[in-house]
């Protein structure tokens, strides 16, 4: 609508109508109101948090340089594909978690309400249980007490706020982010990941016109990983003090895979930065899409197996020692 030459605080007005978050609606009404006012796009949006302030920054330097059009296209066409992959992986994990989620209920009926029932039933027929249902038993009434549901609540609660505060400081969130590219097939997941963030930005800021050096800068607090980020950090530093070129600056510590430095190194020389970044959007958003997908596909036999032993362990404990008893009537 905005490249029809349609006025943008029409074309706000226009999403305001159609939108149906409340939320939403009331920063879109706000933010149409502002631009009425004076207010550039860009600090409308800062105003009413319609973006990150990576994005407002682009659209900041779109109004700068003319080219508005052409940055509000882009970050509509980065922001589709994002929620296009969101929306693939809740689908894709959708099934392997309720499933899990049965089998963790079913398992819970079984030890909260049939093993009780199974121990009344006995004592109605004046008969001793075998030893491993009574152990059974036993364990699932310490369990269950209140006064070790209050001791487990409290151990979970100071181990969260303990791990909570060790993760804010900055050397043991790096060492922690460093540990996790090392996981196996987790790790995998979070370069790939990261790498696709990484090459999505930095493409989306120099199709806006920022220079490498400004384009890091705003790329660096947008990586989940903090590795990443360091390391991001450390390339900057290297471009700005020691004149190495992107290539070179990412190969310096290692954390990005090969193939991303060999194609920044074509990139570098023959200026095309454009092509190289798409190239490597697309190769690592499909591997990232397809570790997933490995991940899912894993999660469900392996939930499948766990439920398969856990009734094997209870109809062999349980079950069977009380089919001996009942027929020994």
């Amino acid at each position: 609508m905005f490249s029809a030459s349609v006025p943008l605080d029409q074309v706000l007005e226009f999403l305001w109508v159609a939108e149906t978050d409340p939320r939403a609606t009331a920063a879109l009404h706000n933010c149409s109101k502002d631009l009425i006012h004076g207010y550039t796009f860009s600090k409308a949006l800062a105003r009413n948090s319609l973006l990150p302030l990576r994005l407002v920054a682009l659209v900041r330097l779109g109004e700068e340089t003319g080219g508005l059009s052409q940055v509000l296209r882009v970050l509509s066409e980065d922001l589709e594909e994002q929620v296009r992959t969101r929306k693939k992986v809740v689908a894709s994990l959708t099934y392997p978690l309720c499933l899990a989620g049965v089998s963790f209920l079913a398992m819970g009926g079984l030890i909260l309400y049939f093993l009780p029932r199974m121990i009344e039933f006995a004592d109605s027929l004046n008969t001793s249980l075998p030893s491993s249902v009574q152990l059974a038993f036993r364990a699932s009434q310490f369990l269950l007490h209140p006064a070790t549901l209050s001791l487990a609540g409290i151990a979970s609660i100071l181990f969260a706020v303990s791990t909570y505060r060790l993760l804010n400081q900055p050397k043991a969130r790096l060492r922690f982010d460093q540990l996790t590219t090392q996981w196996p097939l987790l790790g995998d997941l979070v370069v790939s990941f990261n790498t696709f963030q990484f090459a999505s930005g930095l493409r989306l800021t120099t199709l806006c016109g920022c220079p490498i050096t400004v384009a890091l800068q705003l790329l660096k607090p947008t990586l989940p990983n903090h590795y990443f980020r360091h390391g991001l950090e450390r390339a900057l530093e290297r471009i700005r003090n020691e004149g190495e070129t992107l290539s070179e600056a990412l190969a310096g510590d290692g954390i990005f895979p090969p193939e991303v430095v060999h194609l920044l190194a074509v990139a570098d020389e023959s200026g095309k930065y454009d092509k190289v970044l798409k190239t490597l959007t697309s190769m690592f958003g499909e591997r990232w899409e397809r570790q997933i997908e490995v991940i899912t596909s894993l999660i469900e036999p392996a939930v499948l197996i766990i439920l398969g032993v856990t009734v094997a362990v209870i109809t062999l404990l349980f079950f069977v020692p009380m089919i001996k008893v009942v027929s020994s009537l």
